[in-house]
C-alpha cells in the first residue's frame, strides 16, 4: 500500500523575524495613529473647554487652524516640487511607476 508524502511544512519562524515584521508594521502605522489620537484628544479638549468656558476654545481653534495651515502649505510645496520634477522629465518621488522608455 502506497501512502501520500507528508505535507510540506512551513519553515519555523524565529522571534527575530516576528519582531522585525512588528517593527515595520508599527513604523508604517505610527503616523496615522498619532494623527487619529491627536484628533480625538483635540475633540475631547474642545468639548471640555466649550462646556466650562467658551473663551477656552480660542487656543484650541488656534491649534486647529495652525495644523490646517501647515498641511495646506506642505501640500502646496509638495505639489510645486512634483511639478518641477515632471517638467524636468522625471517622475515625482512619490510615484511608483517607472519613467517612460525604461
Amino acid at each position: 500500500m502506497q501512502g501520500y508524502p507528508p505535507p510540506d511544512s512551513d519553515p519555523p519562524t524565529s522571534w527575530r523575524e516576528i519582531f522585525a515584521m512588528m517593527g515595520v508594521i508599527f513604523e508604517i502605522l505610527a503616523g496615522p495613529m498619532v494623527i487619529i489620537v491627536g484628533a480625538l484628544l483635540l475633540l475631547v479638549a474642545l468639548f471640555f473647554a466649550a462646556t466650562t468656558n467658551v473663551l477656552l476654545t480660542i487656543p484650541i481653534f488656534a491649534v486647529l487652524g495652525t495644523g490646517i495651515a501647515y498641511l495646506a502649505r506642505k501640500a502646496r510645496e509638495d505639489e510645486a516640487a512634483a511639478m518641477k520634477e515632471i517638467e524636468a522629465g522625471r517622475f515625482p518621488r512619490g510615484s511608483r511607476r517607472p519613467p517612460p522608455g525604461r
